[in-house]
């Protein structure tokens, strides 16, 4: 298993978790790292299946569509 955590400004940070194998991976709040969770996967060979929200603040979610574009990333909007 791959885990990989990025911090954005504050408290806030994004969570990448993925299969060594399949090299399919989740994203837990994408929140403003976009891009550095683009590139992460990108360099690492990951193909990005889920994204998964704690909750809806923008801090939170913000560039949840943008990992979903490049991804064809299906969305989880929070975790019970």
């Amino acid at each position: 298993m791959l885990f990989k955590q990025i911090k954005h400004v504050g408290d806030n940070f994004s969570y990448i978790i993925a299969d060594d194998e399949s090299r399919e991976a989740v994203v837990i709040d994408p929140s403003y790292n976009g891009n550095a969770i683009i590139d992460f996967a990108n360099k690492n060979g990951l193909t990005i299946k889920f994204i998964i929200n704690t909750h809806h603040h923008n801090d939170h979610v913000m560039d949840n569509l943008k990992v979903k574009k490049r991804f064809n990333s299906k969305i989880n909007n929070r975790i019970p």
